[in-house]
């Protein structure tokens, strides 16, 4: 896949510096079509593994897309940013700025003309609010059904509310079936 080739060696905002590797997409296999869920950026488990949503926030999505049914369908995952913004020594996670949005635009575009979506699922508020700015460019946008979903480590950090938001978040899912 063309979006991951020079991207590899890309230094071109800070955080490229102290990110272990950059992750790209993880690709959960099953039959068409493609559902593309879009998160932020990179946490402490994906850079170490390189593959996003592979933490806690990734296991709770694959456990509500298993619970809304969707597993038989390919299921993308990739964020608006290659590499884990985080407080510069690797401590916290922090959201990535507009600028390192926009300096990752070209190749969040290119992975999304190439893996043709027929969904895309906008995770989080960031993602949420920066989507008309980042992907703006891509000639589909627009026509593509967009859902909308908290992103799940915002679930995850509410605790006590998990049991009641978890219902919830699997049935917005199922309607990803009638959307695509």
């Amino acid at each position: 896949m063309s979006y991951q080739g020079w991207w590899k060696n890309c230094q071109q905002c800070e955080i490229a510096s102290w990110a272990r590797q950059k992750v790209f997409v993880r690709v959960r296999e099953g039959s068409n079509p493609a559902l593309v869920f879009i998160g932020e950026g990179p946490g402490k488990a994906e850079d170490v593994l390189g593959l996003p949503f592979v933490g806690p926030a990734g296991q709770f999505l694959d456990a509500a897309i298993e619970a809304a049914g969707l597993s038989s369908r390919k299921c993308i995952f990739l964020n608006l940013v290659a590499c884990r913004p985080c407080d510069g020594v690797g401590m916290g996670n922090r959201k990535p700025t507009e600028g390192e949005i926009l300096k990752c635009r070209p190749r969040l575009v290119t992975a999304l003309a190439e893996l043709e979506p027929v969904v895309v699922v906008l995770l989080g508020k960031t993602v949420q609010q920066s989507a008309l700015t980042a992907l703006s460019a891509v000639d589909w946008w627009g026509s593509v059904p967009v859902l909308e979903l908290p992103h799940p480590s915002a679930l995850l950090r509410r605790g006590g509310r998990l049991a009641e938001d978890y219902p919830v978040y699997v049935r917005k899912l199922k309607e990803v079936t009638d959307l695509g």
